[in-house]
């Protein structure tokens, strides 16, 4: 167990290194994969697949909808779910 928190930090620390050249989070990272491997996917399997509550995919979506780096749109066959949608910008 030691060990593996020692390897926590000093990967959060050289994220955060990482993250001082890029303007996208770790998590934001995490939901670009998500959706480039699957777009389209239903927000809340992607709040699933990133162990976020609806409050967090849903800060998590409107902060990167701001971005321009997804797109949400209603589901077609149910007007309650989102499904999630890359952009060009997300993309890249």
């Amino acid at each position: 167990m030691f060990l593996l928190t020692v390897a926590q930090r000093r990967l959060q620390r050289w994220m955060a290194a990482q993250r001082q050249n890029s303007a996208v989070t770790a998590t934001q990272a995490g939901l670009l994969f998500i959706l480039g491997q699957r777009d389209g996917v239903l927000m809340g399997e992607a709040g699933a697949a990133l162990d976020l509550g609806p409050p967090g995919i849903s800060g998590l979506v409107d902060r990167m909808t701001a971005a321009n780096l997804i797109r949400r749109r209603a589901d077609p066959d149910d007007g309650r779910a989102w499904r999630l949608w890359l952009t060009s910008a997300g993309r890249e």
